[in-house]
Formats: C-alpha cells, sequence, structure tokens
C-alpha cells in the first residue's frame, strides 16, 4: 500500500515545479507518473486505487509524493487530506504577490494568452473584477 509522503501545494507561479523536479531528483525520491494528479480536487471520484496507481513500488527508505498546486484552494482538499492520510507532510509554496502577479503576467505573455501590457492588463483586471462583483 502506497502512501505519498508529502504533498506540495501553493499558488501558481510560487516555485511548486521547481520543488517538485529538484525533489524528484534526489536518489531516495520517486516520483509518481505526473507532478500534478489533482486527486484531492477533480480527480476524487476516481477512487483511491486510481491514485495509487499513480505511484511508483517504493523500495525500503525511499518516499514519494507529489505537487498539485490548486489543492491550497480547492474547499474539499483539506478534509480530503485528512481523511485519506493524516500523516501526509504538506510543503506549501508562497510568495511575494507582486513578484508572483508580475511572472503569472509573463506566463501568459509567453503562451499568447495576453498581449496588454503590463500595467494595462492591471487596469482591465480591476475593471473586470469591479464590474463582476457588482
Amino acid at each position: 500500500m502506497i502512501l505519498p509522503h508529502f504533498l506540495i501545494i501553493g499558488a501558481q507561479r510560487c516555485g511548486t515545479t521547481s520543488l517538485f523536479e529538484y525533489l524528484a531528483r534526489h536518489p531516495d525520491v520517486a516520483p509518481p507518473s505526473a507532478k500534478e494528479l489533482h486527486f484531492f480536487d477533480s480527480e476524487y471520484h476516481k477512487g483511491d486505487a486510481w491514485y495509487r496507481e499513480r505511484f511508483p513500488s517504493l523500495r525500503n527508505g525511499f518516499i514519494t509524493g507529489e505537487a498539485t498546486p490548486y489543492y491550497i484552494f480547492h474547499p474539499h482538499t483539506p478534509t480530503r487530506v485528512r481523511d485519506w492520510n493524516s500523516k501526509v507532510k504538506l510543503i506549501v509554496l508562497l510568495r511575494n504577490p507582486v513578484d508572483r502577479a508580475y511572472s503569472h503576467y509573463h506566463h501568459e505573455v509567453r503562451l499568447g494568452t495576453e498581449s496588454l501590457d503590463f500595467e494595462t492588463a492591471l487596469v482591465a483586471l480591476a475593471r473586470n473584477n469591479a464590474r463582476n462583483s457588482s
């Protein structure tokens, strides 16, 4: 029975991918089949067996874990994790919100989903949020 030893959670652009990759390179860490398994948020309905199949068989001394940043935001994740494995270690990565927003902006520019300059994009976002909150 394989139970992950750790879950890496945190906001997008806070270093979850980097930390996961660094840990996966360690000789005593056996990573799962994919970084983001989304079990405790969108894939929970697939059940325990589906989740466990994503992890390798472990030899003594090895540990495993996964990184799904969205776990930090999903409303059911805390209860699901506690009920599933109350001993799992949570590694939470946070970042200065301004630096995180600027990094996210550049990420979207690289993907081609943002064409506005940073200041104009912030103004557009604020207007959109104000419209949606009224």
